[in-house]
């Protein structure tokens, strides 16, 4: 199943020090702004499932960073656009992998306004675990507690992101069971795309407004998809 319209992947977003995960603040909105003036309406996925559109682009952020709140979301709000902001349900949790650049995490008081502006909180498990090691019990407290503690803060929590985009038939299972649909990254043909294993365009500070505009077209997608490494990296 191709997925419509397509789904783009942030993390981190960054005025000047260069960050692993992160877009630059300037390139951020030169994306933002490139799809508007394309006539894509930037969404969240709870707003396209309510609203289905072929102009919808669906704009997503993993992991919780602060900057999101700080920077990202006035670029959005000028344009009328909102986003799914997948967090962890600890917001201590170490990003042991960002150690030699480490960014804040929103708050639950962060989460709390996101959703107070009309963007979507969704879970993206308790701790960032890779679901696909974890023992039955550890994997269904990670699902089930990310959803919970969201809840009792942001109200109704309906989407899921896999930590690392890692998913297989034990974590669809459970996620499926617990949520309405579920994001992954991008991934080959061979894992068909469900409602709960729905592929992204990841973005990253190498993307200039010139490749942003490659990664958004359908060709790439499917290029992505069937395993074919381009010069779009």
């Amino acid at each position: 199943m191709l997925w419509r319209p397509p789904i783009l992947m942030y993390h981190s977003i960054y005025r000047t020090t260069q960050h692993p995960v992160g877009v630059p603040l300037q390139n951020f909105k030169e994306h933002m702004d490139y799809l508007a003036r394309k006539g894509w309406r930037g969404v969240s996925m709870r707003e396209h499932f309510a609203s289905p559109s072929s102009n919808n682009i669906c704009i997503t952020f993993d992991d919780g960073y602060k900057n999101n709140l700080d920077l990202a979301t006035p670029i959005l709000q000028d344009l009328n656009f909102s986003a799914t902001f997948f967090v962890m349900s600890n917001p201590k949790a170490a990003f042991h992998w960002h150690t030699d650049s480490p960014q804040p995490l929103l708050s639950f008081k962060d989460m709390e306004t996101l959703a107070q502006q009309g963007h979507e909180v969704a879970a993206h498990g308790f701790s960032h675990s890779n679901l696909t090691t974890c023992s039955p019990s550890e994997l269904k407290y990670e699902i089930l507690e990310a959803k919970q503690v969201l809840k009792n803060v942001v109200g109704d929590v309906i989407g899921f992101a896999y930590p690392y985009g890692a998913f297989n038939q034990s974590t669809l299972k459970y996620v499926s069971e617990q949520f309405d649909y579920a994001c992954a990254t991008r991934y080959s043909f061979f894992k068909p795309e469900t409602r709960w294993s729905l592929r992204r365009i990841g973005i990253n500070y190498k993307d200039s407004l010139m490749r942003f505009k490659q990664k958004t077209t359908f060709p790439f997608r499917l290029l992505c998809d069937a395993g074919i490494y381009t010069t779009i990296k």
